[in-house]
């Protein structure tokens, strides 16, 4: 099992600047699986899934096809930090 502080951030991936610790340990692994299980059932946590381009929340709710819980202008920054590529800027 790996433990570390990869975040999604762009800078993660291109300057290598994340720090992590290799346990290898099956009962810890597999008592950290079923944590991680637990804690991402659908009542907790969306499922992300892409269908003919677009993307889908899922949870124990239904499906939604924009961003749960996200308001307008949230989605508005999102779509503008993606068309102007703000995150090579970071």
């Amino acid at each position: 099992m790996f433990l570390g502080s990869y975040n999604l951030d762009p800078r993660s991936t291109w300057l290598n600047c994340e720090q992590g610790v290799l346990v290898e340990s099956p009962v810890l692994a597999a008592q950290f699986r079923a944590i991680f299980d637990a804690q991402t059932v659908g009542r907790r946590a969306w499922r992300v899934t892409a269908t003919n381009d677009a993307l889908n929340w899922t949870d124990d709710n239904g499906v939604y096809k924009s961003e749960p819980e996200s308001s307008f202008w949230q989605r508005l920054q999102a779509w503008f930090a993606r068309t102007l590529h703000l995150d090579a800027q970071l």
